[in-house]
């Protein structure tokens, strides 16, 4: 005995029923309202592609993405083809500058032992220069000892022996070395302290 058609339209309510449970997660209805030759050429071309009509807007939808796209890379090609070629010109552009670089580089690089061996001589003639102030300084000295101002005499007799310091230098110079070392005017001075300052003061000329 065959279902009536109020049982068909139940089984079909089930179905149907049951088939959007199943797809309650992830899917939604959509509810639109077509002019009716639309809605017509929509459901041809569905039938057409041998589609439903759910499979049948995805393709239109993501059919349409896929040119957008499309279009999109062929843009970003065309732009990238634009600045490697600008690159390409700023290179030929800096190949004269890229030639002298080297060249200058090359030549400092011939320079460089030459200016290792100048700066070898230059030190030893410095010093050489510091031993032959040294002497000179020596020979200035009062002549004690080892050649060397001991102290053992005034300071002021050691600075008039010193051709290098006039009277009036000695004077002034003395005054500020003694304020440097904490020295009090007219205080009595030991061998120690006039070394002090006459090596200070003999530094300042």
């Amino acid at each position: 005995m065959g279902l009536t058609a109020e049982e068909k339209r139940a089984g079909s309510r089930d179905r149907q029923q049951k088939f959007r449970e199943s797809k309650r997660e992830g899917y939604r209805r959509l509810d639109i309202l077509l002019p009716i030759t639309d809605k017509e050429l929509f459901i041809s071309n569905a039938k057409a592609a041998g589609e439903t009509h759910s499979k049948h807007l995805q393709s239109l939808l993501y059919g349409n993405r896929v040119a957008v796209i499309d279009d999109q890379v062929g843009e970003l090609r065309h732009e990238i083809e634009r600045v490697d070629g600008l690159r390409q010109q700023a290179v030929r552009a800096n190949e004269p500058l890229i030639v002298e670089r080297d060249k200058a580089v090359q030549e400092l690089s011939h320079l460089r032992p030459e200016a290792s061996r100048q700066s070898e001589t230059i030190a030893e003639q410095k010093q050489e220069l510091k031993q032959l102030r040294a002497k000179i300084r020596r020979l200035n000295d009062p002549v004690l000892g080892d050649g060397r101002y001991d102290g053992s005499i005034p300071l002021a007799v050691a600075l008039k022996m010193n051709s290098r310091v006039s009277d009036k230098e000695a004077e002034e110079l003395t005054r500020q070395a003694k304020k440097v070392f904490n020295i009090a005017k007219g205080e009595k001075l030991s061998p120690d302290q006039n070394m002090k300052l006459y090596n200070w003061i003999i530094d300042k000329v």
